[in-house]
């Protein structure tokens, strides 16, 4: 770790390491921070390995239309021109990077190149951290940014070790945050537990602008006995076995034929917003929809994906003997802060990338979208603060100093991070409604009021005191952004206004 960098990156995914790359690329000197370990525990990792774009035999336009479609026509349409067109020559020149994907006509996929199926996105991530390594990226893993400063000529960005505690700070003439989205403000997620939305907080203190925060995307199959993992399963598994209702009919099966889609695996590009509200309105009669994977045969089994799945089994709770419930989980924010199409902020000098930032997906994320969108514009985001950086000709100031909080206090939050979830997952699900949205905002609020008197003794203390700070900043603007919009859009129903109104055509911006 030098005393200065051209470029520094803050993530550890998949949008980090192609800002890194796109970075070093140009000439830049490059380094690289993130609280958890490189490549392996962020969303990138997690996901499937999928990604979707215009492949052999399909336009850049249709993907575009399909893309503005599933987005219910808010998408930002300078970033998804640019992604549409240029988002899959940006894909298939990652194999320089050593990625390896099987292509086909609505994209490609890393999965069979990971180390199992249920962390496809490995086999993106650990390929670009080695050619990061190999090209000189200044890898820096357990260090927690908490701020970013901007001076005269450059940034400061301050963080601590995760390990010893011990306060850091260092100069850069830009910056780019790839932090992910901030998944875990609520309970019922399959994010890890990292993507706490510290990117939207740091960027919402600086006053830059935020769009499309209501629309949080939840995945419609998430397991829902309490004696299993808080996961996800592929719709597509709706194709193998039926999910039925209270009276055995595979209710979801209909409903996406009736949308004019043909199978799970259509509505998993294209109906996720549809799909969770239809299980959530289920779940909320009392009707708990029923997955039925105990009728899968060994020979379906046997399939990379399903097999996988099989991890999350557990002996006294076999999946594979009796059927079981399952409800929506969060997965997703296709909100987030205001870029242009060179991954620039308002803010010269300071880029972001990847699921901090919003308005490629509008109202609704296209399964598949996000693995292109974070590498398209994490190189794009990467290539323009290299440049942005050689252009600053001021010679970078001498840090100032900048002290932790003491924080003495009572209270553990690590406790009151327990207490937001629990309000985000009543107050902020996939139906929602004005008295749900107001109460939940004054819980937050609430909740805020105790900041004061938090305690923190230790470096893993610190860091559940500033992750919560950023929760509460992402769930407030959730809850604003939620309550502000009086119609129902994507992944946004208001069970009070549950219409889509042409004159909500737009994005709801938000900044502090």
């Amino acid at each position: 770790m030098d005393e200065h960098y051209d470029v520094i990156v803050v993530g550890g995914g998949g949008a980090a390491l192609c800002a890194a790359l796109g970075a070093k690329e140009k000439g830049a000197k490059v380094l690289l921070i993130s609280k958890t370990a490189i490549a392996k525990a962020n969303c990138t990792a997690f996901a499937g390995g999928g990604f979707t774009f215009a492949g052999p035999g399909v336009s850049w336009q249709e993907h575009r239309d399909k893309t503005l479609e599933t987005g219910r026509l808010i998408n930002d349409h300078e970033l998804l021109e640019d992604f549409s067109q240029h988002g899959p020559l940006s894909v298939l020149n990652l194999q320089r990077y050593g990625v390896k994907s099987q292509v086909h006509p609505n994209g490609c996929s890393v999965a069979a190149y990971a180390p199992n199926r249920r962390v496809g996105g490995l086999g993106l991530t650990l390929p670009l951290m080695e050619e990061a390594i190999k090209k000189g990226v200044d890898l820096l893993d357990g260090h927690f940014v908490y701020a970013i400063k901007p001076e005269e000529s450059h940034f400061q960005v301050d963080f601590f070790n995760l390990n010893d505690g011990k306060n850091h700070s260092l100069n850069a003439f830009s910056v780019i945050m790839a932090t992910g989205g901030g998944g875990r403000t609520y309970g019922r997620t399959n994010n890890p537990v990292a993507t706490t939305g510290d990117g939207y907080h740091m960027l919402y203190e600086l006053g830059l602008p935020f769009r499309d925060m209501e629309f949080v995307q939840f995945y419609p199959i998430g397991l829902a006995e309490p004696e299993l993992p808080i996961w996800f399963i592929d719709l597509g598994i709706i194709d193998q076995v039926p999910l039925t209702n209270s009276l055995g009919q595979e209710f979801l099966l209909d409903l996406l034929k009736s949308w004019g889609l043909k199978s799970g695996r259509e509505g998993n590009l294209y109906a996720r917003d549809r799909c969770s509200i239809a299980l959530a309105e289920s779940w909320q009669k009392g009707d708990f929809p029923i997955l039925h994977l105990n009728q899968m045969t060994p020979e379906q089994w046997d399939n990379p994906y399903y097999k996988s799945l099989l991890l999350l089994n557990r002996k006294h709770f076999d999946f594979t003997q009796i059927p079981i419930r399952v409800r929506p989980l969060v997965h997703y924010m296709s909100g987030g802060v205001v870029i242009d199409k060179n991954g620039a902020t308002e803010l010269p000098g300071l880029f972001a990338c990847g699921e901090v930032t919003g308005g490629l997906d509008g109202a609704n994320r296209i399964g598949g979208n996000a693995l292109t969108n974070i590498s398209h514009f994490g190189l794009k985001a990467g290539k323009n603060a290299a440049l942005y950086a050689q252009e600053r000709k001021a010679k970078i100031a001498t840090r100032s100093k900048t002290e932790l909080p003491n924080l003495d206090g009572s209270i553990k939050a690590k406790d009151l991070k327990i207490t937001l979830n629990k309000t985000m997952d009543t107050h902020a699900g996939p139906l929602r409604d004005k008295k749900g949205l107001e109460t939940g905002l004054k819980q937050v609020e609430e909740i805020k009021e105790f900041l004061p008197q938090v305690s923190a003794q230790s470096p893993k203390e610190l860091r559940d005191y500033f992750e919560l700070k950023s929760m509460l900043t992402t769930a407030q603007m959730i809850l604003t952004g939620a309550l502000a919009r009086e119609e129902s859009r994507g992944v946004h129903f208001r069970k009070d206004f549950p219409l889509e109104l042409k004159e909500w055509q737009k994005p709801i911006l938000q900044r502090k």
